[in-house]
């Protein structure tokens, strides 16, 4: 049981809670602030997100300990991913599949060609940093494939948050932007599992 005004650090349970009734109010408040200049609450969120990490109060001495302490952190994360996957499922009750169907055939060529730039952008930068890193335990190819499809992702929660906020999940904009993100992380996670089998040393097939 939860006694009010306890010290949090005595129960998991309390410190959890602490933990969500922080992140709630300060992803509120960011989101109403952001509103007045039109922008959708998930940016808030992210910087949220960037204010609790160690960019701006993880410097604080006590702060991560204290808030986020690591013994806590595998409950929030798991409470987060369940949060996050529920979520892209009620998405996905809402979207259209016959609209996604019907414009495949731009999707698909439109998908290919914003994939070939960031991921060959990203296979460059891996072969340059890999020349100048003898130490590197993992072989080239590993290497080049997993910078690669960081290159590639497209944060596909987040946009679709952002469409869903703006009313244009279900709008022909919408529909083709998700479209277009879903094909691209399938591609891109089909480059890191070909990059996790050249990693653990077994054929890529």
């Amino acid at each position: 049981m939860v006694v009010l005004l306890e010290n949090p650090h005595k129960s998991e349970l309390a410190t959890f809670l602490m933990q969500v009734f922080i992140t709630l109010i300060v992803c509120k408040i960011l989101g109403k602030i952001l509103s007045f200049i039109r922008q959708p609450q998930v940016i808030g969120q992210i910087i949220a997100g960037i204010i609790f990490g160690p960019t701006v109060l993880g410097n604080i001495p006590g702060w991560s300990d204290y808030i986020w302490p690591k013994s806590s952190l595998p409950v929030f994360q798991l409470i987060a991913n369940l949060g996050l996957i529920f979520f892209m499922f009620f998405l996905g009750l809402e979207l259209n599949l016959t609209e996604i169907k019907a414009n495949w055939k731009t999707t698909v060529p439109v998908a290919c060609s914003s994939i070939i730039v960031p991921v060959g952008i990203g296979c460059a930068v891996a072969v340059w940093f890999h020349e100048f890193n003898d130490g590197l335990l993992v072989s080239k190819a590993a290497f080049m494939l997993f910078i690669a499809s960081g290159f590639g992702f497209s944060a596909f929660p987040v946009l679709a948050t952002l469409l869903n906020a703006m009313n244009l999940l279900n709008e022909p904009i919408g529909i083709q932007t998700i479209s277009l993100a879903a094909v691209e992380d399938i591609v891109v996670w089909i480059i890191l599992a070909v990059a996790s089998a050249f990693s653990s040393g077994g054929s890529a097939l």
